[in-house]
């Protein structure tokens, strides 16, 4: 008797377990993240009323110019940019200039049906300037990343980006992107993503 009591609480513990793991693996936090793929082999981004920000103040008002363009590869890599550097420069509205990379891979979230855009640079540089200064860029998954939203029709598609790290200066301190981007082909046409 004492056996099958004990045999009967192991086996109860270990259905409990088993249902709590199974929980958990349906849970929001196992959220996949699988590519997107563009609809074009080209981009262009334009946006105007960028917010940058140090330590989040010190706020600079900034636009991409000129638009910045450049290719799809890989199906869901972009790599635009202004710059021969590879770099995107946004003329901020005091004279000064914020240099970005901003390469970025099309990602779907298949458990929010949401799409995003993250910068995905890979490797650490010196060379991106900013009224602060010069910083260095964060990589790969550490990218900054923005809400991307398909457009339609004549709307074009966007990408918001909301307090988005985007690397550390090199005197110490965060910069940080807020703002609206303009995505389409470098023709100017409609540019969206699916899965």
């Amino acid at each position: 008797m004492k056996n099958s009591v004990k045999q009967l609480k192991i086996l109860t513990v270990t259905a409990l377990a088993a249902c709590g793991l199974a929980a958990l693996a349906a849970s929001p936090a196992s959220a996949s993240i699988v590519p997107a793929k563009f609809s074009s082999t080209s981009i262009k981004l334009t946006g105007a009323s960028i917010t940058f920000k140090k330590n989040g103040a010190e706020p600079r008002t900034c636009s991409i110019s000129p638009a910045a363009s450049g290719s799809i590869t890989e199906v869901n890599k972009a790599l635009p940019a202004n710059e021969a550097s590879g770099a995107t420069a946004f003329k901020c509205s005091e004279g000064s200039y914020v240099t970005v990379v901003m390469w970025g891979e099309a990602l779907y979230d298949t458990v929010a049906n949401k799409y995003s855009y993250r910068l995905f640079y890979e490797g650490f540089s010196s060379s991106n300037i900013s009224p602060w200064g010069n910083w260095l860029q964060a990589t790969n998954s550490l990218g900054a990343k923005g809400t991307w939203t398909n457009g339609s029709g004549t709307t074009q598609s966007t990408i918001k980006f909301e307090n988005a790290n985007l690397g550390y200066l090199n005197a110490g301190g965060t910069i940080s992107l807020t703002g609206t981007i303009t995505a389409t082909t470098s023709a100017g046409g409609l540019l969206t993503l699916s899965h």
